[in-house]
This record gives C-alpha cells, sequence and structure tokens, in this order.
C-alpha cells in the first residue's frame, strides 16, 4: 500500500497528465492531419512547428511544458516530498513518449522534461533551457540542442548540490531517457541528413 501511495499513483498521475498529446491534437484541429505521418514523425514541438508553422509549435511547447510541471507541482503541493515529486515527473515524460491515447507513439519528451524540473529545480531548469537556446542558435538543429541540454540538467544540478538526491536522480534518467529517444536523429545527423531550423513539411 506504501508503494501504490508514494510510487505507483504519482507515477500514473504524471503519465496520464504527460500523455495529452497536444501536439497530435494541435495539428489535427488545425489541419486535419496526423502529425505523426509528416517530418520527423513525433508529436513533438518541432514536428508540429514543420507541419503547422512557428506559432503552433510554440503553442505545442508550452502546453507540453505545463503538462510536464503540472503533476510534480501537485505532488509538491500535496505531499512537499520531492522523491514523491519525481515519480510524477518521470511519469510524466514516459507518457509524452508513450502515450496510451496514441497506441504508445509519442514525442522525444524534452519540453515536457523541461517542465518537470520547472518545479524541482528552477534555477537549473533556467540554465539548461539557456543551453538550448543558444546550441540552438549556433547549430540550427534542434536534436542537437535538445540533446546538449538534456545533459547538461544533471552536471549544473550536481555543481549546485554537490550530493545525490532524487532529482539529480530523475535528472540522469532524464538525459539519458532523451538520448536514447533520439536515436534516429542520431543516425540522421551521421549521415548529415538531420533538418535545420526553418524547414517546413508540405
Amino acid at each position: 500500500m506504501e508503494a501504490l501511495k508514494f510510487v505507483v499513483a504519482p507515477f500514473l498521475l504524471g503519465y496520464f497528465i504527460g500523455g495529452i498529446p497536444f501536439g497530435f491534437i494541435l495539428v489535427y484541429a488545425i489541419k486535419k492531419v496526423d502529425v505523426r505521418k509528416y517530418g520527423s514523425g513525433n508529436i513533438g514541438a518541432t514536428n508540429v512547428m514543420r507541419v503547422a508553422g512557428f506559432r503552433w509549435g510554440v503553442m505545442a511547447f508550452l502546453l507540453d511544458v505545463i503538462k510536464g510541471g503540472l503533476p510534480v507541482w501537485l505532488m509538491l503541493r500535496w505531499t512537499n516530498e520531492p522523491i514523491i515529486a519525481c515519480c510524477a515527473g518521470a511519469g510524466a515524460m514516459m507518457g509524452h513518449a508513450f502515450p496510451i491515447y496514441l497506441r504508445l507513439r509519442g514525442g522525444r519528451g524534452v519540453a515536457t522534461g523541461l517542465g518537470v524540473f520547472i518545479p524541482l529545480a528552477p534555477i537549473a531548469a533556467g540554465i539548461a533551457f539557456g543551453v538550448w537556446v543558444v546550441v540552438l542558435a549556433a547549430v540550427r538543429i534542434v536534436s542537437v540542442a535538445s540533446m546538449i541540454a538534456a545533459v547538461s540538467m544533471p552536471i549544473v544540478l550536481f555543481l549546485m548540490q554537490r550530493e545525490l538526491t532524487s532529482v539529480l536522480v530523475l535528472a540522469v534518467f532524464g538525459a539519458v531517457f532523451v538520448i536514447c529517444r533520439h536515436i534516429p536523429n542520431i543516425k540522421r545527423l551521421v549521415k548529415g541528413e538531420e533538418p535545420k531550423i526553418g524547414r517546413r513539411s508540405n
């Protein structure tokens, strides 16, 4: 019962909120098409931008950030226990990547992951987002910026905390998770086929 209360329930809360496919919903509402059939084939903000345009990509990004942060914020408010909130955060990332609503075909988890860490470690999350912006401006490849930002998160947390915490463990998990979700992008990068920002699908 204790495991159900402190691990499973928060994880499931995060999963079902994090799994809401805002990118899919936005593109279908605007263009009446399945975003997964275009561009990179995932439901994240970058692909929404390619298929539906910049403003809708930004909207998808913001909604994905919110759905990552909401279950974590709720758990912190209700329990004041970071480890329980981290369970909700892990669930949100898994829900975005493997949403039950879309037969487990989701996104990379970058924006949702950012949302997860805003309530847990806002300064570190802000630094990681800054890393993403700087790298994106330099290379203009979203996947590269996303992976570097994800890896920067546990590094920044460790430098700030100098101890092993549940938030740091979640950050390490998040970095590995994001990189694993970007394996198709890594293969395209090796081949020189990864698109840069500004390229839009028809």
